[in-house]
């Protein structure tokens, strides 16, 4: 083997693994790219990881989630296309329906996944008021 030859393969080595870090490294889709069908699939292969759900309790789900997508989106449409006197009820209707989808997903749950459920809401919405009061300092220690 010449020194061009092991040249070469170094090379080809180099190019290859500095390829498949690049490939690796990428960040994850954000969710405002992702379609709406792959949202749904991201949903419920995090309740599979964080509730243990089935995979009848998956299928049920996903059911829910693609049929309240398609409800959910012809309600925004609605609440952008209503004159000013409705939109408050476009809104609520749109409140309501939304609901009316959590409210299915839940009942696939068994009461320790609810449990569980409940338990993630409440440490959800602590993170997010820690985040806002965080960023709420920040803008006004800025001044």
């Amino acid at each position: 083997m010449t020194k061009m030859d092991t040249f070469r393969k170094i090379c080809a080595t180099t190019i290859a693994v500095a390829m498949t870090s690049a490939a690796l490294a990428q960040p994850p889709t954000r969710w405002k790219d992702l379609t709406a069908d792959q949202k749904v699939d991201r949903r419920v292969e995090m309740m599979k990881k964080r509730l243990a759900i089935s995979d009848a309790q998956a299928v049920q789900i996903s059911n829910v989630l693609h049929q309240e997508q398609k409800t959910l989106a012809t309600d925004r449409e609605q609440v952008k296309s209503a004159p000013a006197e409705q939109k408050m009820l476009a809104r609520t209707n749109l409140q309501k329906d939304r609901l009316a989808g959590k409210e299915k997903v839940l009942t696939a749950l068994t009461p320790d996944q609810l449990a569980k459920a409940e338990e993630i809401r409440k440490r959800h919405v602590q993170k997010m008021r820690e985040y806002r009061m965080f960023m709420h300092h920040e803008r006004f220690d800025q001044r």
